[in-house]
């Protein structure tokens, strides 16, 4: 039985990984609760136009305008 938990968990685990480096047409992105970007697909390279290893680990307010970041907009999506 842990066996098979063990083979259900890498597949779901395979599957979702395809599906994050599939996805072009959407920018996938996760952050960690302090906003550092953890995970960022190859739609998120193209929508933003940031390469995954010059974005991951930095904090999301990098995706944000000057503007929006004086306004406090990235704590405020942080906090939705």
């Amino acid at each position: 039985a842990e066996r098979e938990a063990e083979a259900r968990l890498r597949q779901s685990e395979e599957r979702y990984r395809v599906l994050v480096e599939n996805a072009r047409e959407y920018a996938l992105l996760v952050c960690d609760p302090d906003g550092r970007i953890e995970l960022w697909s190859t739609g998120a390279e193209r929508v933003f136009g940031y390469a995954g290893p010059d974005v991951l680990g930095q904090g999301m307010a990098v995706l944000f305008t000057d503007e929006d970041r004086a306004a406090g907009v990235p704590e405020r999506e942080m906090a939705t």
